[in-house]
C-alpha cells in the first residue's frame, strides 16, 4: 500500500479572525432567537390573561354564534355557516336551501 505524507494544515491569523467572527454571529443569532421566543411566550401569557379577564366578551360572542333549537329546525336565517355565493345547491348549517346557501358540507355551529 502506498503511503503519502500527512496533510499539513496552516492557519493564519486571518483564518482565526474569520472563524471567531462567524462564531460571534452564530451566538448573536441564537441570542436573538431566544429573545424572540421569550417575547412570543410573553405575548401568549398576556393573551391568556386577557382571555381570563375577558370571559364575558367570549360568552357574548358564543351566544351570537349559537342558534336556538327552533331556528335550527325551521331554518330561520338562511344559509348559516355554509353561506356563500352559491346557487342554493346545498343547505348551510341551519338553512333549508336559503338564499345563498353554500355548496358542500357544512357543520353546525359548535360541533367542530
Amino acid at each position: 500500500m502506498l503511503r503519502r505524507p500527512p496533510t499539513a494544515i496552516k492557519l493564519t491569523q486571518e483564518d482565526l479572525a474569520l472563524y471567531e467572527d462567524a462564531r460571534r454571529e452564530q451566538e448573536e443569532e441564537l441570542r436573538e432567537q431566544i429573545e424572540r421566543e421569550k417575547e412570543r411566550e410573553r405575548e401568549r401569557d398576556n393573551a391568556a390573561a386577557g382571555k381570563a379577564g375577558g370571559g364575558r366578551k367570549m360568552k357574548e360572542k358564543e351566544k351570537e354564534g349559537k342558534k336556538t333549537r327552533e331556528e335550527r329546525i325551521v331554518g330561520g336565517g338562511g344559509g348559516g355557516e355554509g353561506a356563500g355565493a352559491g346557487a342554493g345547491a346545498g343547505a348551510g348549517a341551519g338553512g333549508v336551501g336559503g338564499a345563498g346557501a353554500g355548496v358542500g358540507v357544512s357543520t353546525p355551529v359548535g360541533r367542530r
